[in-house]
């Protein structure tokens, strides 16, 4: 209505409302515009912005929309691709992989024959070659196939036609991963044969090359691809024994000299057995420095056990309060058979509280051994336990 006329002596305006449907109505406002700007734009309802509503209900898949989501979203996607198009796109149903021309309206895919896929229904599904035929591939269930020709489209580095071996130059056959390359090294390997075994991988090598790749020397030579030997003494040497680059010597903890052949001050007798090749000296205190002595080493076995004992040993204190020990044989003597000694325990405890039982050495034993440092006096020892507080040892 035109509330032009002396609007400026009009206080109230009556505006008549139609009651729709007998349906309440709220007013949230109302509109005046002077006449002069009035245009029928105005009148046009405008749009509601519900991005925020579309993403947080419809873009929790990646904005995924389909069949089973909720009428907003499909609603919401169906505007959007309508708008983007400028209208509806197009069924295109393949002619020979559809079974109607006719598409879904959402998403717009086409009914297809069997085995065959994509929207439109135009290529073959996954196992099967030949479109419009689509026949099953003739290869491993690990394998696709290519789909015009239908040949088996292999693992890397897998042929055959069924991809059943690896290709040359390759090993370690998987039917899903494929093949590894040998990559032997053409300098180490015989006769040029860059073909490795087929399970290990491992490359033919030149003597005194070694390496799955056949690069890289032995332990004790130097200058791949020739390896020439290193003039180290083994006794003195590590297990790489020398550097494959300049033949320089790895000594070991003990040892000196370019060749690792001569034991380092304050110690002596140079072993390849020995982990630090030579022996620390053991002079007493007196010295420093040593040297091999003219001895040999052998392995004595003592026969004669009747010549062992049994004594207890108990610590007693004089009335000054000088700590002293005391050795006490046992009432009962011990049982000699061939290389063993049994001594029965029982009532040492009772007779001797908080003592110790010991087996005596022959004076064989005893003594000056120098001549026997580094060795070893090897023995067993076994407690047989009879009753609570009793039982037996044996010694041989």
């Amino acid at each position: 209505m035109n509330l032009s006329t002396n609007a400026n002596k009009i206080s109230h305006y009556p505006v008549p409302l139609q009651e729709p449907a007998h349906k309440s109505i709220w007013v949230d406002y109302v509109l005046v515009v002077p006449a002069q700007q009035f245009t029928q734009e105005i009148m046009q309802e405008l749009p509601v912005d519900r991005t925020a509503e579309y993403i947080k209900y419809c873009g929790q898949n990646h904005f995924h929309i389909g069949l089973n989501s909720s009428q907003f979203c499909k609603k919401a996607a169906f505007e959007l691709t309508m708008d983007y198009n400028s209208g509806a796109l197009p069924c295109q149903c393949d002619f020979y992989g559809s079974v109607s021309f006719q598409c879904e309206s959402f998403g717009g895919q086409c009914p297809c024959k069997p085995n065959i896929i994509g929207q439109r229904c135009n290529r073959c599904k996954t196992g099967y070659y030949g479109f419009p035929e689509c026949r099953p591939c003739a290869c491993p269930s690990t394998a696709l196939c290519e789909p015009v020709t239908g040949d088996c489209i292999c693992p890397p580095r897998v042929e055959g036609g069924r991809c059943e071996r690896c290709a040359p130059y390759t090993y370690g056959y998987d039917p899903i991963i494929g093949c590894e390359e040998c990559q032997c090294s053409p300098l180490g390997v015989r006769t040029g044969n860059l073909q490795c075994d087929l399970q290990t991988g491992q490359c033919s090598c030149k003597g005194n090359v070694v390496g799955r790749r056949c690069d890289r020397c032995a332990a004790g030579y130097w200058g791949f691809a020739f390896c020439q030997l290193c003039e180290c003494d083994l006794r003195g040497s590590e297990a790489d024994i020398c550097s494959q680059e300049d033949a320089r010597c790895f000594c070991k903890l003990n040892v000196q000299g370019r060749s690792c052949d001569s034991c380092r001050d304050g110690s002596y007798n140079l072993e390849e057995s020995n982990p630090d090749g030579c022996t620390k000296c053991f002079c007493f205190g007196k010295t420093e420095y040593c040297s091999s002595a003219d001895y040999y080493w052998a392995k004595a076995r003592a026969d004669d056990i009747s010549r062992w004992n049994v004594v207890v040993v108990e610590q007693a204190h004089d009335f000054t309060g000088v700590p002293s020990l005391t050795f006490t044989s046992l009432p009962e003597p011990p049982v000699y058979y061939q290389d063993l000694i049994q001594q029965d325990l029982e009532g040492v405890e009772e007779y001797f509280p908080g003592s110790q039982v010991f087996f005596t050495a022959p004076p064989s034993y005893l003594g000056n051994h120098v001549k026997s440092y580094g060795g070893f006096l090897r023995y067993s020892l076994v407690f047989v336990r009879a009753n609570e507080g009793e039982g037996r040892v044996m010694f041989s």
